[in-house]
């Protein structure tokens, strides 16, 4: 089975894949999340100006939803709305690839359940709905030929357990007690059959080197922030494959024990994977500088 990876687009759709899936006999798609835009440049101004205002929710979260009564609520909901059809675009040319597309959410699609900065209008539970060759995974497992597939999606901006020591002790323990419903959730889903196990996840696992921020301007440079949940299901049960995304600069494989992780790399600036999978020997091939638009 051959396999593409590609995930955080951000926006940016990737002319050419349909002719190179052609050409190189892909059977299936995977992708690790963040489909829609980027918000820099008009809603991330916007929530830093007024996130002191927006009221937080248990988990902590200062989300695009608690700007509805600090600005224009026509602005934001053209602005949230058009950051929807960025990632719409993006959908909608790897749904006409014409092949099975898995995917995962991503931490800057916008989503229903509010446990990241996003909005929940416009959420990418209804927009994959339109796309008759899409399917999101989200806890749940697909088969696929011999394999199953897991889909892991992202909640959290930070998800290492160590990254929550500067918060307030009750949102702090409503987070942890989340997290340990969720790691019973994925356990549930990897422990039979692990050995033809795929997980798809936006984050990597915790503690490895495609988990560390890069960037020297970054206050968190040399930091972890992956998912501790994901790295102890891994070392656990030992599943065949990780396929994630979500840090652009980490492009790259490494192994947790038998596990091979594969990050996929920066959809945006035409990075991706091709993964060559019979039984449990795995062959991956990273590309860059692939066309975008």
């Amino acid at each position: 089975m051959r396999i593409l990876a590609m995930g955080d687009f951000h926006g940016t759709v990737p002319w050419g894949l349909k002719t190179f899936v052609k050409r190189n006999k892909v059977d299936l798609v995977l992708s690790p999340g963040d489909f829609y835009g980027d918000r820099a440049h008009e809603l991330g101004p916007i929530l830093r100006k007024h996130r002191n205002n927006i009221k937080r929710n248990k988990y902590g979260i200062r989300n695009l939803d608690g700007l509805e009564k600090l600005v224009s609520k026509r602005k934001l909901m053209k602005l949230i709305k058009n950051f929807s059809n960025s990632g719409k675009e993006v959908l909608e040319y790897l749904n006409e690839i014409g092949l099975p597309v898995i995917i995962v959410k991503g931490n800057v699609d916008n989503q229903k359940s509010g446990l990241t900065v996003t909005s929940s209008k416009y959420p990418i539970e209804d927009l994959v709905k339109e796309f008759s060759n899409i399917e999101m995974l989200e806890y749940e497992v697909i088969e696929f030929g011999e394999y199953k597939i897991v889909g892991f999606g992202a909640k959290f901006p930070f998800l290492c357990k160590d990254n929550l020591r500067g918060y307030e002790s009750d949102i702090r323990n409503n987070i942890l007690n989340l997290r340990r419903e969720e790691k019973k959730r994925l356990k549930l889903l990897v422990k039979d059959g692990p050995e033809r196990t795929i997980i798809l996840s936006h984050n990597p696992p915790g503690n490895t080197k495609l988990d560390k921020i890069n960037a020297p301007s970054n206050p968190w440079h040399g930091r972890h922030v992956g998912d501790d949940i994901l790295r102890s299901v891994i070392e656990k049960y030992q599943p065949l494959l990780n396929v994630c995304g979500h840090m652009h600069e980490s492009q790259g494989k490494i192994r947790v024990g038998k596990t091979l992780v594969v990050n996929s790399g920066y959809g945006k600036k035409g990075e991706f994977a091709v993964l060559d999978l019979k039984g449990k020997k795995i062959n991956v091939r990273f590309y860059k500088n692939f066309k975008t638009k």
